[in-house]
């Protein structure tokens, strides 16, 4: 059965509106299509520019634009929320070949989107309280926590420092919202991090996460036991993590 006359004018509107070069549909006044057009776009990007203010200064001018135009045109959102928009944007960004921008710029984008992941995550960030043993204590992580791994020193980088090549150590970073909706953001080493991953995927005791960690790590849990004490500690006391009654 053939298309009724009213959804092929609505794909052809659409059409137009998402991409410039497709023709205006039979009709309809090119300068009044233009101008709704417009508003679409920049409602669009609107919410790229104030998530990545970073990225938009490095890349700059008419680039930027045309990132977001291309983005807009290729790129089939998951999600009816506008706050979603710069979650679905960073990761179509991460599959793109980038040839023409700076390598590090995904990357980048990443991490300033992860701001506004823990921002408007909507989990509530349980109280804290403290524990008498912190091995033996079972513990959650913030359910707000966003982990971020890294090649590039991506919360360094900025248009003062634009790094040519990775690091040899992967940047760890964890950004997550206290108790007082305040966007927090820490770094950790490859081992830390793994050990907030494991406390992130599951929770557990204290002990229990850290004997996960050293058999990855080919090590005894022994060896790691004064690190693991103090790291979980200062975790409780930032609100990274959490232990219930």
């Amino acid at each position: 059965m053939a298309e009724p006359a009213f959804q092929r004018y609505q794909y052809a509107f659409t059409a137009h509106l998402r991409d410039p070069l497709q023709p205006v549909p039979d009709g309809v006044a090119p300068e009044r299509i233009e101008v709704y057009a417009e508003l679409l776009f920049n409602n669009l990007r609107g919410f790229i520019d104030v998530c990545c203010p970073i990225s938009r200064e490095i890349v700059a001018e008419p680039r930027w634009t045309a990132l977001i135009r291309t983005f807009y045109v290729q790129h089939r959102c998951h999600s009816p929320l506008f706050r979603d928009i710069p979650r679905e944007f960073v990761h179509w960004l991460l599959l793109q070949p980038l040839s023409e921008l700076p390598p590090f710029i995904a990357h980048l984008a990443h991490y300033e989107w992860l701001e506004l992941a823990a921002d408007v995550h909507a989990a509530p960030v349980p109280a804290t309280r403290a524990v008498a043993d912190i091995l033996t204590a079972a513990l959650h992580a913030n359910p707000t926590l966003q982990l971020g791994i890294y090649p590039w020193p991506v919360h360094r980088i900025g248009p003062e420092f634009q790094p040519d090549a990775p690091d040899a150590t992967p940047t760890c970073l964890a950004v997550y919202r206290d108790q007082h909706d305040m966007v927090r953001f820490t770094q950790l080493n490859p081992l830390s991090a793994h050990l907030l991953q494991l406390l992130q995927a599951e929770p557990t005791t204290g002990q229990a996460a850290l004997q996960q960690l050293a058999s990855a790590a080919g090590m005894r849990a022994e060896q790691l036991q004064p690190f693991a004490c103090d790291l979980l500690q200062q975790w409780l006391d930032e609100q990274l993590l959490h232990a219930p009654d």
